[in-house]
């Protein structure tokens, strides 16, 4: 009797999760697109200004996700993507940080891997900015030094302690083993995950580094070789 009760759900669960997935496959990217610019255009329509910009930016958002595949774009696309992330997150939480960029005109077309700066920007304010009501600042500065393309990503926020730096620096490189997700953002992609996808396209030439002091704020290095889109 028991036996059968367990076959029961085990099939009932299966049942749950192909059911699962064959709605999934019957989303379609560009109707969901559409869906949303609907959206868009009567929120603007009627005057509603915080909404409009909320789905524009996530339509922009899920559109990057689904085109270009998963390897590299122009840094002006991986950055256009940020401020479509952080727009969305400015409206939730209203006057808690501001969002900084330092990057020159010319080195917007080299070619970046994609998804690897909006992860370390969700760590920024889930981590490093958690609990701030005002002040708070993300900031990426890209620059170039020796054929090498450095891009920082900093908060002012409540930083780490010497001992966890060394431990988040040291699960970053064990990462390419052991697949351990350093710093990770909890339900996100951890900068460990971000290093062995970087790692996948430039081996032993890109390199990921995080610093940081206890309310100093946090800064996390990549750096790998210049390459135009």
């Amino acid at each position: 009797m028991r036996n059968n009760k367990l076959r029961e759900n085990e099939l009932l669960s299966l049942k749950t999760q192909a059911e699962l997935k064959m709605l999934q496959a019957q989303i379609n990217p560009h109707f969901l697109y559409n869906t949303l610019e609907a959206i868009n255009m009567r929120s603007m329509k009627n005057g509603n200004s915080e909404i409009s910009l909320i789905v524009s930016s996530l339509a922009e958002m899920f559109r990057y996700s689904v085109s270009n595949g998963v390897g590299k774009v122009p840094l002006a696309m991986e950055l256009s993507h940020v401020q479509n992330y952080m727009s969305i997150q400015q409206i939730r939480f209203g006057d808690q940080f501001k969002y900084e960029l330092e990057v020159p005109e010319h080195l917007t077309q080299l070619a970046v891997v994609k998804f690897i700066l909006q992860p370390i920007v969700e760590n920024c304010l889930k981590h490093g900015l958690s609990g701030f009501e005002e002040g708070g600042i993300v900031r990426i500065k890209v620059l170039e030094r020796e054929d090498l393309l450095f891009i920082e990503v900093s908060d002012n926020g409540i930083g780490m302690d010497k001992d966890t730096v060394i431990r988040v620096n040291a699960e970053i490189q064990r990462s390419l083993d052991n697949q351990i997700d350093g710093y990770e953002n909890q339900g996100g992609i951890g900068l460990s995950n971000v290093y062995h996808r970087l790692h996948l396209f430039y081996k032993e030439q890109v390199a990921m580094k995080v610093g940081s002091s206890p309310m100093k704020g946090t800064t996390v290095t990549i750096s790998f070789p210049l390459y135009q889109a």
